[in-house]
């Protein structure tokens, strides 16, 4: 799966998914990322969507308790940010450092994610 989702091959995310991988399996790792996860820090939509709508756990974090969205804003995926938002991620959830979606944005120096963050309920 976690090739797959490396490569953006949506056709075979899907697949695995119909054959009912368990999405909550881990790839070793130093941040030992989720499928869903991995597939927010690449900013890889199809398949962050296919991932939520077969049920993967969007507030489910990585070996460093980042969420997916928090993965998305580290990759400066706006347009992954929001569509998880639209699935009600959690929009000040905390890491295991202390950090929250908006911290992250406001160090990366993101005017988009900041106002989107800000708009969807996100608070210091």
């Amino acid at each position: 799966m976690m090739q797959a989702i490396e490569k953006n091959q949506v056709s075979a995310v899907n697949q695995l998914i119909q054959q009912h991988i368990d999405l909550s399996l881990r790839e070793d790792g130093r941040a030992s990322p989720t499928f869903l996860t991995q597939a927010a820090m690449l900013g890889h939509n199809d398949i962050v969507e296919a991932l939520l709508k077969a049920g993967a756990d969007k507030g489910a974090g990585d070996g460093d308790g980042y969420t997916p969205l928090m993965t998305a804003i580290l990759g400066k995926h706006a347009d992954t940010a929001a569509l998880l938002i639209k699935y009600q991620a959690d929009v000040n959830a905390v890491s295991a450092r202390g950090d929250t979606p908006l911290s992250m944005a406001k160090d990366n120096k993101d005017a988009a994610l900041i106002q989107l963050l800000v708009h969807a309920g996100a608070k210091e």
